[in-house]
């Protein structure tokens, strides 16, 4: 419109334009400012609030009223755009480092705790040996000295990158443990045992894929299988090393977080009051890290104790004593497994614990008069007492029982070949001298099928698995293949030591009859001890085809089992009968002529014994102990001398018959002698019994009668008692029988007199009278007065008398107690019973009647043996009478 404006609405315009040209410098600094903020979480905020506070105050102007000065607007734009550069380099490098803690604590998780892989991880110095950059603390003291000079707008820039420097000889020689100064870049110091690539580390921490990674590492080993100490050692030994790097992975963070101290304050104390809230996160994040480390651990190894597809370690089964049994034994790989399990908790007593509200560990405090000189605050304290790794530590303890039981369960089951080991070889054949052939080859059998099914299994595999562990089954097998084979051997030599026996016997015998054929014939004698020979003969031929038949299959179970044959003694066998049986047909063509005159010799001879058995028989019912039934004393010295008779004529009798067999003679009768002798034998079963009790008797009457002992002879007379009621009735029937009984039941009788005459009223005048009565005398001295004495009485023919004695002798005792009471009163005690007169003042004696009773007594015919002494008291009474007046006057 071509109007002239004002100068200074110009101007004013001119500005206004400037402003809207530069607004989007301004919003993009804005923007810049949200997204930093919002990309910071709490712990960030309070660990760089100074940070913050700082580039708050520079973008703090832009807030105000804008004056307009476009010269001042693109100063403040620059210097926004300059602290927000800053701020955001401090921020990268503050995450670069949480990012590498991170990291280290990823490491701490994937630590293998039980390595079973075939190589052992390597040992010599941590990554970085070669050219080891500076520490931390030289990185701080340079990012310091950065701080100050012209160059701090770009702290994104390393100044370390290109410093690297080299280690020395010292240095190198130092363990893990021993280093003070970590390396400076967390990456490059990483040990290799837990970096996470992808040649060796897993991709995951979870107890699954660890569980098949370390499946996959065992069975890519060896087939060379460690024993359980081994194993154990192996394991302890490899987690020493992870330990060493859990360590200094641990000690890595301390330098790590005084970096980013330095960064952000620009001090390097480790316990700024500012950073307090990221010690207790890191502190937490690793003992979450070692928790889930443990637990993780702990689930694989029970995973592979009891699903281990090839085993962990191996045992040796072996025959030790009595019983077979695994080494190392099952309680020693029980303790060996669960001090393992006190080995990896004992290995966090290692990580110190940092101090309250500071990254820097806690110091070591010496202890005196301790096993352990210093304690160090650990995590073991803290970690032990979590009920998860508890509860995984009980189920470990668990899984550990379990496999040691059933490890023991197999060793059990090889105790069906106890009898192997347990009882004595030479013992047991003894025992079993007498058995069969088909015994002697069972028995064999049973060991060679052991032998071979043990051969057999050994062949196939020698090892059973376990769970996790590999049974060694050979040494165990083959000292049961042993000693089934020595038992075996064994037997077989008992079987030829017993048939060699039988074919020493057998040709004995052959000797024999060869001695026999050799005597000319003269007489009867000889030809039928000739005869005799050459029947012996002809009955061996069904012995000796058997006896041949036997030692046959006898060789061919010994050949069977490859043990030596028998061949030489079944040749020797048939070589001896052959030549004995020809020697015998000969002898019997010899002596054939003169059979018949020796058979009515032999017939003569016959005859004779019959008559003298008839003559022996009229004696044995008339004269011998069958006559005499009533008297078993006599019959008892009768006995011996039948009894030897009766030997003799059985011998002859035999003879005789032998001589009817030999010369084909008619049979004799023997019927009458044979029914004597049977009732001979029921006699001397009788007069057995009678001769026993006689001889207890004997051994009874050395007694003496003060040491009777009634039931001893109770009980043996029972004992006799009871064994005749068990005899059969034919034997019970016979009148010897009866007085056998009745001389016990009398026995029996006197015993219980024997009981009563042990009374104490009994006196020696009982005594004397008693053997008046039975018409025995003997000395009453208690030295030689024995039961023998007693028994010569025969109590039992005087039951009557002697009981009117001992009943007597009891009445008497008791006059004498009476009588001795009266003594007792008048000598010691010398006081007349008196009681007070009702009536009269005086007194009167008391207890008349006890007076009148002992005069009544002795009127009695009791009191006759007890006069003397009677009269003697009566004597005493009156003269009493005479001095006292039965009234008392007081």
């Amino acid at each position: 419109m071509d109007f002239d404006l004002p100068e200074s609405v110009c101007d004013l315009l001119r500005k206004k334009q400037f402003v809207l040209d530069n607004l989007p410098r301004l919003e993009a600094v804005v923007s810049r400012y949200r997204e930093l903020m919002d990309s910071l979480d709490p712990d960030v905020r309070i660990l760089m609030k100074e940070a913050i506070c700082k580039l708050e105050t520079c973008l703090l102007p832009g807030t105000v009223s804008y004056n307009f000065s476009y010269i001042k607007l693109d100063s403040f734009l620059a210097q926004c755009n300059k602290s927000l550069d800053f701020f955001q380099g401090l921020l990268s490098q503050v995450r670069d480092v949480e990012s590498l803690l991170d990291e280290e604590i990823e490491q701490i998780n994937q630590v293998d705790l039980f390595d079973l892989q075939e190589e052992s991880p390597k040992e010599d110095s941590l990554p970085g040996d070669e050219n080891s950059p500076k520490s931390f603390e030289a990185d701080e003291e340079q990012s310091a000295t950065e701080s100050t000079s012209p160059k701090k707008e770009s702290p994104t820039k390393d100044p370390d990158k290109d410093q690297p420097t080299t280690k020395t000889e010292s240095e190198e020689k130092l363990s893990p443990l021993q280093r003070e100064d970590p390396p400076n870049s967390l990456s490059e110091g990483r040990p290799k045992t837990c970096s996470p690539t992808k040649e060796s580390a897993p991709q995951t921490g979870t107890a699954s894929e660890m569980t098949s990674s370390s499946d996959n590492a065992a069975a890519a080993s060896t087939q060379v299988t460690p024993t359980v100490v081994e194993f154990v050692r192996k394991i302890e030994h490899r987690r020493n090393v992870a330990m060493e790097t859990i360590l200094y992975l641990v000690e890595r963070m301390t330098p790590a977080l005084k970096k980013i101290e330095t960064l952000v304050y620009e001090t390097n104390s480790g316990s700024s009051s500012e950073m307090v809230c990221y010690y207790e996160r890191y502190e937490l994040r690793l003992h979450a890290s070692f928790v889930s480390l443990i637990c993780c651990n702990l689930d694989r190894f029970t995973s592979l104790l009891l699903n281990s597809e090839t085993p962990l370690f191996q045992v040796e089964t072996v025959l030790q004593g009595n019983a077979p049994s695994v080494q190392p034994c099952v309680e020693s790989i029980g303790l060996l497994l669960k001090q393992n399990m006190v080995h990896l908790m004992n290995g966090f007593k290692l990580i110190p614990r940092w101090i309250a509200g500071s990254c820097n560990r806690v110091p070591r405090l010496e202890v005196e008069h301790s096993i352990e000189k210093y304690i160090q605050s650990s995590f073991y304290e803290d970690l032990y007492n979590i009920p998860d790794i508890k509860r995984r530590l009980v189920v470990i303890n668990q899984t550990v029982t379990r496999v040691c039981a059933a490890l023991y369960k197999h060793i059990v089951t090889w105790n069906r070949y106890s009898e192997l080991w347990l009882y004595n070889k030479e013992q047991v054949l003894n025992q079993n001298s007498n058995d069969t052939l088909y015994d002697y080859e069972d028995k064999m059998n049973y060991f060679s099928e052991i032998e071979s099914e043990l051969r057999l299994r050994l062949n196939d595999k020698c090892w059973v698995p376990v769970y996790c562990v590999r049974v060694n089954l050979f040494t165990l097998g083959t000292q049961i293949i042993s000693l089934a084979t020595e038992w075996k051997e064994t037997i077989a030599t008992n079987l030829i030591r017993t048939t060699r026996i039988k074919l020493t016997e057998y040709r004995d015998k052959l000797e024999a009859i060869d001695k026999g054929l050799e005597p000319l014939v003269i007489d009867v004698e000889t030809f039928k001890n000739a005869l005799q020979v050459i029947q012996d003969v002809n009955s061996m031929v069904l012995d000796t085809d058997l006896l041949q038949y036997d030692i046959i299959n006898r060789n061919n179970a010994l050949k069977k089992h490859s043990v030596q044959d028998l061949k030489c003694e079944l040749n020797e066998l048939t070589s001896s009968w052959q030549k004995t049986y020809s020697a015998a047909n000969v002898k019997y063509l010899r002596i054939l002529p003169y059979r018949d005159i020796f058979a009515k010799v032999s017939q003569q001879a016959v005859n004779q014994f019959l008559e003298k058995i008839n003559d022996f028989l009229d004696r044995f019912y008339s004269e011998g102990p069958y006559s005499i039934p009533d008297d078993l004393v006599l019959g008892a010295s009768f006995m011996v001398n039948y009894s030897t008779e009766f030997d003799t004529l059985n011998m002859e009798k035999t003879e005789k018959l032998l001589s009817e067999e030999l010369f084909d003679l008619p049979v004799s009768d023997y019927k009458p002698y044979e029914e004597a002798y049977r009732v001979h034998q029921k006699l001397e079963l009788i007069y057995s019994v009678y001769n026993k009790m006689q001889d207890q008797m004997i051994r009874w009457g050395q007694t003496l009668w003060c040491n009777l002992d009634a039931r001893v002879l109770q009980l043996g007379v029972d004992e006799e008692v009871q064994t005749v009621k068990q005899w059969p009735h034919d034997i019970r029937s016979l009148a010897h029988c009866e007085s056998l009984e009745q001389h016990l039941m009398g026995f029996k009788k006197s015993v219980d007199l024997f009981v009563k005459l042990k009374h104490e009223a009994m006196r020696e005048r009982h005594w004397l009278e008693l053997m008046n009565k039975t018409g025995t005398q003997f000395p009453m001295s208690p030295e030689v007065f024995t039961l023998s004495q007693l028994f010569d009485m025969n109590l039992s023919h005087f039951e009557h008398q002697c009981l009117e004695i001992i009943s007597a002798a009891i009445k008497e005792l008791n006059i004498e107690n009476a009588i001795q009471d009266i003594v007792t009163t008048w000598t010691r005690d010398m006081i007349l019973p008196t009681v007070v007169h009702v009536t009269v003042n005086c007194s009167i004696k008391n207890d008349v009647d006890s007076d009148d009773e002992d005069q009544t007594s002795s009127s009695s015919d009791v009191w006759k043996p007890l006069v003397d002494k009677s009269e003697e008291e009566e004597e005493h009474a009156y003269q009493l009478g005479d001095i006292t007046p039965m009234l008392v006057i007081p």
